[in-house]
C-alpha cells in the first residue's frame, strides 16, 4: 500500500473512529466524577447502615473511590493509545510529504510515541478526579496533586524525547542532512529539554517558583560546573565542531593519542565514536577535537586525488655517466627518446661553445643514468591513466643516507578507494624497481644480520656476487 493511499485511509479513519473515541472520552471524563461520587456516597450509606463506624466507612469509601479511579485511568490510557495510534498516520500525512510519511510512521511507532503520550491522558483523569476521591482528606489532595503534576511533566518529557528520537531516525534514513552530527544535536536538545523539565518538576514538588530555583542554581554554579564538566565541555566543543564543520559522520580521522584511525560513526554530546580500520572502536572526547590536534582525511576525498609518496632506494655505487652505447640503447624506450635527443643536443652545443675537452668524463656536461631514470619515471607517471596530472607530480632525489640514495615518487592517484589505491601504488613501484637494470642501476637493501647486499643490475654479476 502506498503512503498516499495510507494517508487517504488514515484521513477517513481520523474523520470517523478517532472523533467518536475523542467525544466518548470527553463525555466519560465529564461524567465519571459524578458517577464515582454517587457510588462513593451510596457505599458510605450502606456501610453506615451495616453498623460500620463513620471514620472507617469514610476510609473504605475513599479506598474504593481511588481503586475505581485507577481502573478508569487504565481504561482511559488504553483508549488514548488507540486514538493516538489512529491519529498519527493522519497527522503525519498532512504535515510531511508522502515520500517521508512512511519513515515518520515507522519511527514514531518504533519509539512508542502513542504509548508514552497516552499516559498524559491517564494522568489528567487522576488529576481532575483526585480532589473528589480524597474529599475527606483535603490535606492529602495538595500533596498528591503535586506528585501528579510532576508525573505529567515527566511523561511529557518522555513523549518529546520520543519525537526527537524519531526525527533523528527519519533524517538518518531519509538521506537528508547527513553531514550534520545528528546524535550531538539530539543529545544537546535532549539535555536542554530535561534540564528545563527537571527544574519544573522540582518547582512543582517543593512548591517553589522557578525564579527561586534558578537563583539557587546560580549560587551553585561552581558545583554544577564540576559535576557537569564533561557535558559542558562537550556541548561547547560540539557547537564549534558544527559551526566550523570540523568533523562529520563518515569522515576518516586520525588521533594517535586515542588510538583512533578510522571512520567517524557517531558524534555525541560528550564523545565521538570512531570505527578503526581493524574494526575496533575508539571513543574520543569531543572537546579533544578542539583542544588537541587531529587529522581529517575529508580534504583528500574532496580533492579527488590520493597522495602517493614513497621512495626507491638506489645503490650509489651504480650511479655513472651514460656512455654512447647506453644512450643508444635507452633511446629505444619510447618515453625517453625525445628527451634524450633534446638533452644530447643541448649538452653537445654547450660543450662545443665552451670548448670542453671530452676526453675526460668529468669535463663539461653529461647525462647520468640516475638522471635518465628520474626522467623516465616522471614521463611514466605522466602517461599513467590512474595518476592526476593536474596535481603535484614529481620524481625527486632525497638526501643520500646509509640506506642509499632515495628516489621519491610524489604524485596523486585518481582513485581514492583504499584497495584500488594500494594496487595502483604497488604496480607503479613494481615497475620502478624492475626497470632499474635497464639504466645500469641497482636497488639497495639489507640482507642477513646487518650485512649490506646490493642487487647487481647484470644477472652474471649477481651470480658472481652470490658465489
Amino acid at each position: 500500500m502506498s503512503s498516499r493511499q495510507r494517508g487517504h485511509d488514515a484521513s477517513e479513519c481520523s474523520d470517523n473512529v478517532p472523533m467518536v473515541y475523542i467525544i466518548g472520552a470527553m463525555s466519560m471524563g465529564a461524567s465519571s466524577i459524578q458517577i464515582v461520587a454517587k457510588l462513593q456516597q451510596g457505599l458510605h450509606d450502606w456501610l453506615v447502615h451495616q453498623g460500620v463506624s463513620s471514620d472507617l466507612s469514610v476510609l473504605l469509601t475513599t479506598l474504593a473511590g481511588v481503586i475505581i479511579m485507577l481502573v478508569l485511568a487504565f481504561v482511559i490510557d488504553a483508549l488514548a493509545e488507540l486514538i493516538i495510534r489512529k491519529l498519527i498516520p493522519h497527522i503525519v500525512n498532512h504535515v510531511v510529504d508522502a515520500t517521508r510519511a512512511e519513515l515518520w510512521e515507522t519511527a514514531l511507532q518504533k519509539n512508542t510515541l502513542a504509548r508514552q503520550s497516552a499516559h498524559i491522558a491517564a494522568a489528567l483523569v487522576v488529576y481532575f478526579m483526585i480532589a473528589e476521591m480524597l474529599a475527606a482528606y483535603p490535606s492529602v489532595v495538595a500533596v498528591v496533586r503535586n506528585l501528579i503534576e510532576a508525573y505529567l511533566i515527566l511523561v511529557i518529557l518522555i513523549a518529546v524525547n520520543a519525537i526527537l528520537r524519531s526525527a533523528v531516525d527519519v533524517m538518518r534514513q531519509g538521506g537528508r542532512l547527513t553531514r550534520l552530527p545528528l546524535q550531538f544535536i539530539y543529545q544537546a536538545t535532549q539535555s536542554v529539554v530535561w534540564l528545563i523539565g527537571g527544574i519544573l518538576i522540582v518547582s512543582v514538588l517543593f512548591d517553589k517558583s522557578v525564579g527561586v530555583l534558578l537563583t539557587s542554581l546560580a549560587g551553585m554554579t561552581a558545583l554544577l560546573i564540576l559535576v557537569f564538566r564533561d557535558s559542558l565541555l562537550g556541548y561547547v566543543a560540539g557547537v564549534q565542531i558544527v559551526d566550523n564543520d570540523l568533523v562529520a559522520e563518515g569522515d576518516w580521522i586520525e588521533m594517535p593519542e586515542f588510538n583512533a584511525d578510522g571512520k567517524v560513526i557517531d558524534i555525541g554530546l560528550i564523545t565521538i565514536k570512531v570505527q578503526n580500520w581493524d574494526k575496533t572502536l575508539s571513543s574520543v572526547p569531543s572537546y579533544s577535537i578542539i583542544s588537541g590536534g587531529f587529522k581529517n582525511w575529508r580534504g583528500m576525498y574532496d580533492s579527488g586525488g590520493r597522495r602517493i609518496k614513497r621512495s626507491v632506494p638506489i645503490d650509489m655505487s651504480g650511479i655513472s655517466f651514460c656512455t654512447p652505447e647506453m644512450l643508444a640503447r635507452l633511446r629505444k624506450i619510447e618515453l625517453l627518446r625525445d628527451y634524450i635527443d633534446d638533452r644530447v643536443t643541448r649538452i653537445e652545443a654547450f660543450n662545443r661553445e665552451h670548448e670542453v675537452d671530452e676526453s675526460e668524463s668529468a669535463n663539461g656536461r653529461r647525462l647520468t643514468n640516475i638522471g635518465l631514470y628520474r626522467a623516465y619515471l616522471l614521463r611514466y607517471l605522466q602517461h599513467h591513466t590512474a595518476i592526476r596530472n593536474d596535481m603535484t607530480l614529481m620524481v625527486r632525489q632525497l638526501e643520500p643516507s646509509p640506506k642509499g640514495l632515495m628516489i621519491e615518487i610524489y604524485a596523486f592517484s585518481a582513485v581514492q578507494s583504499w584497495v584500488e589505491y594500494e594496487t595502483i601504488q604497488t604496480d607503479i613501484f613494481d615497475h620502478a624497481i624492475a626497470v632499474l637494470p635497464a639504466f645500469g642501476l641497482k636497488p639497495f637493501q639489507y640482507r642477513g644480520s646487518g650485512s649490506v647486499y646490493s642487487s647487481p643490475a647484470d644477472p652474471d654479476d649477481a651470480n658472481r656476487q652470490l658465489n
